[in-house]
């Protein structure tokens, strides 16, 4: 109550201090824009992330060049020179506000950098960066830190070749950036994503290795107590002070003390001690999904490992070499794991169910892996030899790390897909293991039983529920310029039509698609849609059938002769997803409900006409409402016949660009709501203003992705209910 309260209130100050200053700051934000004397000042040191120079800067005000309270973070690419920590630089670029979570599911990017006090964001390259100046430097920052992170980083990239450098980086100093996509992949289907965040582990380990080192050189208890503490809070600062690295040395630095005074030390204590100190000074911690997970591990460590091994049988406990290297650390791995399993199912849609077995086998290699590197990097200063002995060894544990992670990424079913649970899930969930590590004997049976009983009761009610309340649930999601919606109909069955772009920058398959059917816990789709093959309409598509079973794949003919819709197509043929052609006057059947295909007609001379013109137009309906999905049907040459058209929804075709015929077309459908899937800012000059007039005149609710988000469409056959991302 103690930690929740603080956070609550230290998050609500800090909530009227920003909107205090935001006033002053955006109205002369437009000014500042356009002054292209403007300067920053870098107050930390460039990283590279994905081919890009990340850093943040505080605006210099012109008047008086002080800092004022707020951070940028910008994003720079093919840059001449690269700035350096306290540089102060005139950047050319538009500030932007951070976006927030468009899609349900989505990653809300806005929240997640105010939680590091970062409130916009800016992208520049080429000549828009120029240093014109140096400001005060922090010196342990600039004397220390830095060259030590670049040090370690230099000496790491010339001993050992990707993708070791890039782990042995990740999982010492904390840079993460160049780790490979299917690395990272590989390590969050074995269950394993969480040792290449630095965290209480890695202090853990590094803290145990350095006592034991310096108790070795007969160093005395209180030095070599002192020293520890020392060198774990500059690890702590070289890793740029994440939540759970902070969890962890305050911590350590607790029980040192209480070694140190030969006093009892309760860990449950330490825990809520560090936690109260950490959101007294960052409140929006209790937030962060590192956080939770860092707390919610150790606690359920501390708390429920010894209930684990009382459940074990009694010759496993009493043999010695078998209760320390079996059942101990399986018992530890499958507390954290039941701990923070619901946290987890939250955030990433994840339950790892064989994460507890390979944590078991795959933490001591990086508890040896983790100091060997630090011994390269010291044994360096010495000599290259020495350096190079340790790389070796280095190479060793990680080549066993990746190929043990492969191995159980390989299993079958051993990480699963799962719906975001809700809160009632959480009280359960907790109550029940509270129930069963507290009780013993009969009343640990009665409890598990009873509360069984009311899970079932949920379950089943609420299956009930569903069954005689059925919906029909059609969602535009925020794919930029492009299109996907995602249909769930009455019986479950669920269909995609459309899926974004893909390019080099964003594959809205991977971004946005993916998330939001994992967060609904969709693991099958009986249809997907391809409604013309421009990539704006199908690039998404390709990650989804990659990595979803899909029932059919439907396409309007076309033979379009792009790299990445043959790529698409083969795609389909890899995964045996049947592939059809549909036309005008064809009923696709989703389960028990029909989906009406009204364009294009069948045509032999479809190849004189624009991809546009034979884009597929699909109507759909769930008792009295009915929806018209249009993807980019203009209605240049050819026309659908006007007694089809009208529907109470419509999503309006082309992104909202004018029609052949827009007056025509719009009073044949008489919409009571309108959807353009639209791009914020995009060139084009989409939706046309005519457009949105005609749908004022006609009284048609209006919904753009754009400027709301995904929009949601509920509906139970008579009433219709509408939700946005963005309210």
């Amino acid at each position: 109550c103690v930690v929740v309260a603080l956070a609550c209130q230290g998050v609500g100050q800090e909530v009227q201090r920003l909107r205090e200053l935001d006033d002053e700051f955006i109205e002369g934000l437009a000014e500042w824009q356009m002054d292209e004397l403007q300067s920053y000042y870098i107050e930390n040191n460039p990283a590279a992330n994905k081919g890009r120079l990340v850093f943040t800067v505080r605006l210099i005000e012109r008047s008086t060049r002080c800092l004022l309270p707020y951070r940028m973070r910008v994003y720079a690419e093919s840059l001449r020179s690269a700035p350096a920590y306290g540089d102060i630089v005139v950047l050319s670029g538009s500030v932007r506000v951070p976006s927030c979570a468009r899609n349900p599911g989505g990653f809300d990017s806005r929240a997640f950098l105010m939680r590091k006090g970062i409130h916009y964001t800016m992208y520049v390259s080429g000549d828009d960066v120029r240093s014109v100046a140096h400001g005060m430097l922090n010196p342990l920052r600039q004397l220390v830190i830095f060259p030590v992170q670049r040090y370690c980083a230099r000496v790491i990239r010339e001993k050992l070749a990707r993708p070791y450098s890039a782990l042995l980086l990740g999982l010492t100093v904390g840079q993460r950036g160049d780790i490979p996509k299917e690395i990272r992949t590989v390590f969050s289907d074995a269950g394993i994503i969480h040792i290449l965040a630095v965290s209480g582990l890695h202090v853990g380990i590094l803290s145990f290795f350095l006592l034991m080192l310096l108790r070795s050189l007969r160093m005395r208890f209180e030095t070599a107590i002192a020293t520890t503490c020392s060198f774990i809070i500059l690890y702590a600062l070289l890793v740029d002070l994440r939540a759970p690295v902070i969890r962890a040395t305050m911590m350590s630095i607790f029980i040192m003390f209480g070694l140190l005074t030969q006093r009892r030390i309760l860990l449950v204590n330490i825990i809520a001690c560090s936690a109260v100190l950490m959101l007294i000074f960052r409140p929006y911690d209790i937030f962060d999904p590192g956080f939770q997970l860092s707390y919610a591990a150790t606690f359920a460590i501390v708390v429920f490992h010894k209930h684990i091994i009382d459940c074990f049988p009694r010759w496993m406990c009493s043999q010695r070499l078998v209760r320390n290297f079996f059942v101990l650390p399986l018992a530890v791995s499958l507390s954290a794991q039941l701990g923070t399993a619901p946290i987890v199912a939250f955030h990433f849609f994840r339950c790892s169910l064989i994460a507890p077995l390979s944590n078991v086998i795959m933490v001591p290699f990086v508890f040896f892996v983790i100091p060997v590197g630090f011994m390269m990097i010291g044994g360096n200063l010495f000599h290259p030899v020495i350096a190079k002995v340790f790389a070796g060894a280095s190479w060793f544990f990680l080549h066993c790390i990746i190929q043990l992670s492969k191995f159980f990424a390989s299993i079958p079913y051993g990480a699963l897909w799962v719906r975001r649970p809700g809160m009632g899930f959480f009280v359960l969930y907790y109550v029940t293991m509270i129930c069963f590590m507290f009780t013993r004997g009969r009343r640990r049976i009665v409890a598990v039983f009873m509360l069984s009983l009311i899970a079932l009761n949920v379950i089943v009610y609420v299956r009930l529920w569903n069954a005689f309340h059925p919906r029909m649930c059609i969602h535009f999601l925020d794919v930029g310029q492009g299109d996907a919606i995602v249909v769930e109909f009455p019986d479950r069955e669920v269909a995609v039509i459309d899926g974004g772009k893909r390019n080099s920058f964003a594959d809205y398959g991977e971004r946005v698609l993916l998330p939001f059917l994992h967060s609904k816990g969709i693991r099958k789709l009986h249809t997907v849609v391809v409604s013309h093959p421009d990539v704006d309409h199908y690039g998404g598509l390709v990650s989804l059938l990659d990595k979803m079973e899909v029932g059919c794949l439907l396409v309007n003919g076309e033979h379009k002769v792009s790299t990445l819709y043959r790529t698409l197509l083969e795609t389909a043929e890899k995964k045996d997803v049947p592939v059809f052609s549909i036309h005008r006057g064809q009923v696709v059947w989703i389960g028990t409900t029909p989906l009406y295909v009204l364009h294009p007609p069948y045509l032999p001379y479809q190849h004189n006409l624009s991809s546009n013109e034979r884009s597929i137009v699909l109507k759909c309906g769930y008792g009295a409402t009915s929806f018209l999905l249009t993807g980019d049907y203009t209605n240049h040459f050819m026309t659908i016949p006007s007694r089809c058209l009208a529907s109470q929804v419509l999503k309006f075709p082309h992104h909202g660009a004018r029609l052949a015929d827009v007056r025509g077309f719009l009073n044949d459908v008489k919409p009571q709501i309108s959807v353009i899937s639209v791009g914020e800012g995009n060139p084009f000059g989409h939706p046309d203003p005519l457009n949105i007039l005609l749908l004022k005149l006609l009284r048609s609710s209006l919904y753009r992705t754009d400027t709301q988000g995904a929009v949601s469409i509920f509906t139970d056959g008579r009433r219709i209910f509408v939700k946005t991302a963005i309210q």
